[in-house]
C-alpha cells in the first residue's frame, strides 16, 4: 500500500485540487450551478497512480502520447472520496496545503443535493462561489 508521506509529496509535485462549476441546464430554469470538489494527479507512470486508486478509489484515465512524449495518465477523485484523500495528506503538504484546506472546507459545508442539482439559497451560492475562487487563487501560485 502506498505510504501517506510518499502520497503527499507526489501530490504536492504532480497533483491539483479544484472546484468545478457547471452551469445549470437550460431546460431547468430553477436549477443553480453545480459545484464539485475534484482532486487529480497526472503522470506518465501509471503504476504509481494505480496505488493511489487502490488506497483511495477514483478512476484512472489514459491519453495517447503526443509527438515525442510518453503516454499520460490522470488519477481523479471527486467529492467525498476527494476530501477523504485530502484529509489523509493535508498536514504533510507544503505547496498545496492551502488549496487542500479550502477544498476540505468546501466539501464539508456543501449541501447534499439528492436527486440532482436544485436551487441553492443565496448564502449557499455565495459560500460555494467564495470557495471556488479561493481554490482558483491558491492554484495560481503553483
Amino acid at each position: 500500500m502506498i505510504d501517506t508521506h510518499y502520497a503527499a509529496g507526489f501530490f504536492d509535485g504532480e497533483g491539483c485540487v479544484y472546484i468545478g462549476k457547471n452551469k445549470p441546464r437550460r431546460d431547468r430554469q430553477s436549477a443553480s450551478p453545480d459545484y464539485r470538489l475534484y482532486v487529480k494527479i497526472g503522470n506518465t507512470y501509471r503504476a504509481v497512480l494505480e496505488q493511489f486508486r487502490e488506497r483511495w478509489g477514483g478512476s484512472i484515465y489514459s491519453y495517447p502520447p503526443k509527438a515525442n512524449r510518453r503516454r499520460m495518465h490522470d488519477w481523479a477523485i471527486v467529492s467525498n472520496q476527494a476530501v477523504a484523500f485530502l484529509k489523509d495528506i493535508v498536514a504533510l503538504l507544503k505547496e498545496k496545503q492551502l488549496a487542500a484546506k479550502f477544498g476540505i472546507q468546501f466539501q464539508e459545508h456543501r449541501r447534499k443535493q439528492y436527486g440532482g442539482p436544485g436551487r441553492l439559497t443565496e448564502d449557499e451560492l455565495r459560500s460555494y462561489e467564495m470557495h471556488f475562487r479561493l481554490v482558483q487563487i491558491t492554484n495560481r501560485g503553483y
